[in-house]
């Protein structure tokens, strides 16, 4: 993808739908800056909403960056297992499943 407006659609329609729309936070677990390349690498963590019990649903992927200079970047590109995404999102779902299943055989209305 090439251009700021192109980039801008492209993730705007990504992550307004399932699973990009119910990861909500990208914390970072560590980077490494290279002032000399400009580069920036570090692990990001990709982290699912909360199902209502405080569980924790995430998997990393590792980020290369490249500054371009004027606060600009010219340059992104996530490396990740798809099999551990997958893997995460299926336990994702089952334990949101496992949840409404609950609510309901309580009469709890779900949230």
């Amino acid at each position: 993808m090439v251009g700021r407006e192109t980039i801008y659609n492209w993730i705007q329609s990504t992550m307004s739908e399932w699973p990009g729309s119910e990861m909500i936070e990208f914390p970072s677990e560590w980077y490494i800056i290279d002032e000399e390349r400009g580069w920036v690498v570090c692990q990001i963590w990709n982290r699912m909403v909360d199902p209502d019990d405080g569980s924790i649903h995430r998997e990393h992927n590792f980020s290369l960056l490249k500054y371009a200079g004027n606060g600009l970047w010219s340059y992104e590109e996530d490396i990740y297992n798809p099999a551990h995404f997958l893997n995460m999102l299926e336990s994702y779902e089952r334990h949101k499943a496992t949840l409404a299943a609950e609510d309901e055989a309580s009469g709890t209305p779900a949230a």
